[in-house]
């Protein structure tokens, strides 16, 4: 049904799915989120959740800290894709040597917020560019 795949974060399919995600995003929040996002920075990995061989949703990964990372742009097109793409984004991780992952969305994505305490995450300090924001949830998940 699903397969998660890794790739480059400049990889053509990642790269369209964020640009969806960024639509998505403006029209939520009124932010694109692109601010807190570098794709050309080596040091992430992407991931590409894919059915019938059709790119359908994406998440990339970048190290925060030893031991810690941070999810990015992470998004899915069709019901149950997010669950798929996350539990293998979380194996990865730890295959990878981390031991929590971190993450930050907008107060008004409810929807983001649910899924996550739903998948285990639970909202934690405030870090790095998010700790002077007044509109940021802050969460991580010990893996």
């Amino acid at each position: 049904m699903f397969r998660v795949e890794s790739c480059p974060p400049n990889h053509p399919e990642l790269r369209i799915l964020m640009d969806e995600l960024s639509q998505t995003l403006q029209r939520l929040t009124g932010d694109d989120g692109r601010g807190s996002f570098v794709a050309e920075d080596l040091a992430q990995q992407g991931y590409l959740l894919k059915t019938q061989e059709q790119a359908v949703g994406c998440c990339v990964v970048r190290p925060h800290a030893p031991g810690i990372a941070e999810l990015k742009r992470m998004y899915s097109r069709i019901s149950g894709g997010g669950r798929a793409l996350l539990v293998s984004v979380e194996q990865a991780a730890l295959q990878d040597g981390y031991q929590k992952l971190i993450l930050a969305t907008r107060q008004v994505n409810h929807k983001a917020i649910s899924f996550y305490h739903k998948m285990g995450y639970r909202h934690c300090e405030p870090y790095g560019k998010y700790r002077s924001s007044n509109v940021s949830v802050c969460m991580e998940k010990i893996l």
